[in-house]
């Protein structure tokens, strides 16, 4: 009866995953992609905003 029970339990997991899955790779994907964007972002700044950050630094 146990193993029947923790075969039952094991399936629906199964059949939550395949259906709920789908929905947490999209925002997955999504917040990955936020995240390199950021990265990016970041180091990409111009001469002008770096002697901006300095001078603002040293006053």
């Amino acid at each position: 009866m146990k193993g029947l029970k923790e075969l039952i339990l094991v399936v629906l997991g199964l059949v939550a995953f395949m259906v709920l899955g789908p929905f947490a790779i999209i925002p997955a994907i999504a917040g990955l992609a936020f995240i390199s964007r950021m990265g990016t972002a970041l180091h990409t700044s111009t001469k002008e905003e770096k002697e901006v950050g300095v001078a603002a630094a040293t006053a």
